[in-house]
């Protein structure tokens, strides 16, 4: 299993933050909402846009994308 290496986070509003896993593709969008009271949580999409559904909070597994293959 590989472990995710994760890209520089980008901002695309005040209240998202997104990270793109290197290997895999796989999304990682933290959500800011709330205010400084409120815990941000995270959910991942693949790399189509689907949402992917994690169990307790764990991350996804890594899945390495060979060159070429979709």
């Amino acid at each position: 299993m590989t472990r995710h290496s994760w890209s520089i986070p980008s901002r695309p509003s005040e209240l998202r933050t997104e990270r793109v896993c290197r290997n895999c593709g796989l999304v990682r969008v933290t959500r800011h909402d709330g205010g400084q009271a409120a815990i941000p949580w995270t959910e991942f999409y693949e790399p189509s846009g689907l949402l992917v559904e994690v169990a307790s909070g764990r991350t996804p597994a890594c899945e390495l994308v060979e060159a070429g293959v979709a």
